[in-house]
């Protein structure tokens, strides 16, 4: 059934946005989510431990984001998301790591935004029965590499999107917990 539910008002003058950080792993890594009440990813379990690679990106200027769009498919409304790192300089570590990521055929993102809140890309929770799902289309990462111009400092960029039947979920997990999975 489909209900619409009140919303309050926000009173908090933190209305910051934008992303500070974000881990992710291979899908298949996942074999369980424990959802809580109310849609809130409370577990993960993992096939092998210490799958999860941290992505700490820069964001002197504020460009990193992680954003959700509606769209409607027919008769159904899905998720686009689409998120964006900022790594800067080069070497060849980061065009390693750009050649790796972007073999992953399907990844689950946590994203840490700077409010506080954390999301999670690539599952879906069916706000009905709270089970969950791997999303319609799994996040993938198209990178850039670039060296651009003298106003401009060299960089690789992370491009990632997916596509939802809902909307990213967020989660209990911190920092120290995905680092123990």
């Amino acid at each position: 059934m489909s209900e619409i539910v009140a919303i309050a008002k926000n009173t908090s003058c933190l209305g910051i946005g934008g992303v500070r950080l974000a881990y992710a792993t291979e899908y298949t890594n996942i074999t369980a989510v424990t959802v809580g009440t109310g849609g809130e990813i409370t577990a993960l379990t993992m096939a092998t431990p210490a799958q999860w690679g941290k992505l700490s990106f820069d964001d002197e200027d504020n460009q990193a984001y992680y954003n959700e769009e509606g769209e409607l498919v027919g008769n159904r409304v899905v998720s686009n998301g689409t998120g964006f790192m900022l790594f800067n300089g080069l070497t060849q570590a980061k065009i390693e790591a750009a050649n790796q990521a972007k073999a992953c055929c399907g990844l689950v993102i946590i994203w840490f935004h700077y409010s506080g809140i954390v999301r999670v890309q690539g599952i879906d929770v069916d706000p009905t029965d709270d089970s969950w799902s791997f999303s319609k289309r799994l996040p993938r990462i198209v990178p850039n590499v670039l060296s651009d111009t003298g106003e401009n400092a060299e960089r690789m960029e992370y491009n990632v999107t997916h596509q939802g039947l809902q909307f990213s979920p967020t989660t209990t997990l911190d920092e120290a917990a995905i680092e123990a999975l």
